[in-house]
């Protein structure tokens, strides 16, 4: 079956990748096989570039593992759990291990600039970048990114269970897939506007649960949007993303008050620093209501 592939919006959490455009009578298992091969063929495609261990190609290799456990958990109905579950914690292994890099990377790259830009006569921007940079090759693992996705293909392709249906899974590998995802986007988004309602951004563990869960509903929407009428899917992604990513920035604000805490910088530097993301924690707080709203009251492109 020939497939076509689009473009998928970009935002400060993803990097612009092709959406397969599924045709609207596939099946749950077919389905399945072409998101799979389509999510192999990027993650190993963004490792095979130059500067191996740059900020960018970190990203997008955490953000491809991501999107593979996303997949796994989006047809979890359809696997045997015990392996799906193992299959899940050996991916999740390769994105922990870059996960303190990736937080520096975004200290380095998002957090900084702005402060240097309102600051820029002050040495105290020079003095976080050169400790925040020697703080990031310590923590660089010693790992070539084209092998761990080699790795990681290679545990996807012998896993039989992703090829072939259980007889308990039979029934569901050939039901459709627009119903399927259906459903389960309607699960998630039921979840996701309750849990926004009642969001305390004072807790960094609830936001950071409610960005988990915003993630859950976003990829499946992105996986499987050309089963839908684009002009209704885009308009309440558009808003996903603007939740996902108001919950990125406040994670990050706070995740970057830890980091500097851990780095020997002078008082000075440590106190303009921690002033300037307060400030931007407290106006992302004053922001996040009016985004969380427009998505509560977006009408469900997935019931028409």
């Amino acid at each position: 079956m020939a497939v076509a592939a689009q473009r998928s919006p970009r935002d400060g959490d993803a990097t612009q990748d092709k959406v397969l455009a599924l045709p609207p009578d596939i099946a749950v298992g077919e389905g399945l096989q072409l998101v799979l091969a389509s999510a192999l063929r990027s993650l190993r495609f963004s490792t095979a570039r130059a500067e191996p261990s740059g900020p960018e190609i970190i990203h997008r290799f955490r953000i491809g593992v991501r999107r593979l456990r996303s997949l796994l958990a989006i047809f979890r109905s359809a696997l045997p759990e015990e392996d799906r579950r193992g299959l899940s914690r050996y991916l999740a292994g390769f994105a922990q291990r870059y996960g303190r890099v990736r937080e520096w990377d975004v200290l380095l790259t998002e957090t900084l600039p702005p402060l240097r830009a309102a600051l820029p006569d002050e040495s105290i921007t020079s003095e976080i970048a050169d400790s925040a940079g020697q703080a990031r090759r310590s923590a660089l693992p010693q790992f070539a990114l084209e092998g761990e996705a080699a790795a990681i293909a290679a545990a996807l392709e012998t896993a039989a269970f992703l090829r072939q249906p259980l007889p308990d899974h039979e029934e569901i590998w050939s039901s459709n897939l627009r119903d399927f995802s259906s459903e389960l986007i309607e699960k998630h988004h039921r979840r996701l506007r309750k849990w926004l309602k009642h969001l305390d951004l004072t807790d960094q563990a609830a936001f950071h649960s409610v960005r988990i869960k915003t993630k859950r509903l976003r990829y499946p929407i992105e996986m499987f949007s050309t089963l839908f009428d684009e002009g209704a899917v885009q308009p309440y992604l558009r808003r996903v993303i603007r939740v996902q990513s108001a919950l990125g920035h406040l994670n990050d604000a706070q995740t970057a008050r830890t980091l500097l805490g851990n780095l020997p910088l002078s008082g000075r530097a440590q106190a303009l620093a921690n002033g300037w993301l307060a400030r931007d924690i407290l106006a992302s707080r004053e922001r996040f209501p009016k985004i969380a709203r427009a998505l509560r009251r977006s009408a469900p492109f997935w019931a028409r």
